[in-house]
């Protein structure tokens, strides 16, 4: 395991940058998707756009580093240090995020469970959660409204920023949240994990952000 600097080059060419020193280093818009950066320094990187699907950064330091508007889809962050990182607009879609610091910023929760145009068959873990109650958070955006209106929460365009970008947060700052949610492998033959959410934890996210929902109710 080398901790030696790699050049631009490297990065790119290479897979595996275990326990790498790649502090400061300028990665923006640069695929690094499935690449091994378990224990490597990314402190103060610039990785803005960058395609991150996959990649291994666990026990990371990922300290004041740019990840705004990357793809972290399916990402292994485990014990990664996100202290100060700057996350907003970041796909997380399914990134395992158990035991990170910091998760302070917005990152994005997609509207739906789609990941390509080539659908792959639902995990039997997934499939046994929605039947226990959790599903996707767009799924509840879909089925709730704002008290006294009449549209989905997901049409209402103010108030869906504001639950996806803060969806991460309330999770992981908020055990009664918490306790609502589970994560799952999503795909039977893909290893892309998601967390799921109860009807009951939706509501308590809601309220946490200050407001009142109700399940909406097709017309006659």
């Amino acid at each position: 395991m080398s901790h030696e600097s790699p050049s631009f080059a490297t990065v790119l060419a290479e897979r595996d940058h275990s326990g790498a020193d790649l502090s400061g280093m300028s990665l923006g818009s640069t695929d690094l998707s499935g690449k091994c950066f378990k224990d490597a320094d990314l402190s103060n990187a610039q990785l803005g756009r960058a395609n991150l699907a996959g990649a291994d950064l666990r026990n990371a330091n990922l300290y004041q580093a740019n990840l705004g508007a990357a793809d972290l889809t399916g990402a292994d962050l485990r014990y990664s240090d996100l202290r100060e990182t700057n996350l907003t607009g970041a796909n997380m879609m399914g990134a395992d995020v158990r035991h990170a610091l910091g998760l302070d910023q917005p990152f994005v929760i997609p509207v739906d469970n789609s990941i390509s145009p080539h659908r792959t068959p639902d995990s039997e873990d997934f499939k046994k959660a929605r039947l226990e109650g959790y599903d996707m958070v767009g799924h509840w955006a879909k089925s709730y409204t704002l008290l006294g209106k009449r549209m989905p929460i997901f049409e209402d365009t103010e108030t869906w920023r504001e639950l996806r970008n803060r969806f991460g947060e309330l999770i992981f700052r908020n055990q009664e949240v918490f306790g609502h949610t589970r994560l799952v492998q999503q795909f039977s033959n893909f290893p892309r994990w998601v967390y799921l959410i109860t009807a009951e934890g939706f509501e308590v996210i809601m309220r946490a952000l200050g407001h009142q929902v109700e399940p909406l109710v097709d017309p006659d």
